[in-house]
């Protein structure tokens, strides 16, 4: 039975929630050699590809260099970093009130955003990742009054000890190990041949800053790094009422997909029409047990 690896966290945008609509028309019939990951972000499609082609080579890239640092600071040392969670961990479930928690939150946050020079990268990274995983709605804020670092508030703070899962962090790091991490614009990974590339960038109507801001322009350059790469790619995207993709992606498969997403403080719903354009042949369904394991809760 193949070893569950889930994301060690919720993330915005993640198309943890689609998977059962993207398996069908995901996975391509045709070989590759490696798949890179243009825009990794919380690891959801590379965690899926991994766990159906375990012999390829992966390339995870993000433009958020404090969430690559936390990949690789894993890779190179997650018995380091599972200890300094562990203490986090142990010292939140101690806390029996809400406020406590939350009060403990913001000491951690202060000292991932103001007080980190000095410290290990296991140190802090072992602080973002529990940060990450008791945060609010899996949003990823950088508030300029933290210096611009990580800086979203916490979330319920209802979690037990169950919540809390070392060996998925193992998992996890057993992937990173094997994967090159790499940070930046996704034009400076170049494609070779073979390879099958993904990439699935900030919304194009989207609020949440990308670097600056992810702007239209950046989207027509991504279209056309996919289209002139000469190899398979995916990409994802939603529907905003205009022909963007018919113009950026003549010839392509263009599939529209209905989804919900959990809105504000996760009493309401949005409906949104999801793209994912591909150019090669799908495959079809991956195994039963991968699918189960995509779809199974954070």
């Amino acid at each position: 039975m193949k070893t569950k690896i889930q994301p060690l966290f919720k993330w915005t945008g993640s198309k943890q929630r689609m998977m059962q609509q993207y398996a069908p028309h995901f996975f391509p019939e045709q070989n590759f050699t490696r798949f890179v990951d243009l825009f990794a972000g919380g690891l959801t499609n590379s965690l899926w590809v991994y766990e159906n082609y375990l012999d390829k080579e992966f390339v995870i890239n993000d433009w958020n260099g404090e969430l690559t640092l936390l990949y690789a600071t894993l890779a190179d040392d997650v018995d380091g970093v599972v200890a300094e969670w562990q203490n986090c961990v142990n010292k939140w479930l101690s806390l029996d009130s809400v406020d406590d928690r939350k009060k403990y939150y913001y000491e951690l946050r202060e000292v991932y955003c103001h007080d980190y020079i000095g410290r290990s990268d296991v140190y802090v990274c072992a602080l973002l990742l529990f940060m990450l995983q008791v945060n609010f709605n899996g949003m990823w804020k950088a508030y300029k009054k933290c210096g611009e670092r990580y800086s979203t508030p916490p979330g319920t703070c209802l979690q037990k000890q169950a919540f809390f899962d070392r060996q998925k962090i193992y998992n996890v790091a057993s992937f990173l190990e094997k994967a090159t991490i790499c940070n930046g614009d996704f034009a400076s990974i170049t494609p070779r041949s073979g390879d099958w590339l993904y990439a699935d960038p900030p919304y194009r109507d989207s609020i949440v800053l990308y670097q600056g801001g992810f702007t239209e322009e950046d989207q027509i350059r991504l279209a056309k790094y996919l289209i002139e790469s000469g190899c398979m790619f995916a990409y994802s995207n939603k529907h905003i009422g205009d022909s963007f993709y018919e113009d950026n992606f003549a010839g392509c498969n263009i599939l529209d997909m209905d989804a919900k997403y959990t809105a504000g403080r996760g009493t309401s719903t949005l409906d949104v029409t999801e793209v994912l354009v591909t150019n090669y042949q799908p495959v079809g369904k991956p195994s039963h047990n991968a699918l189960e394991d995509a779809l199974a809760p954070l």
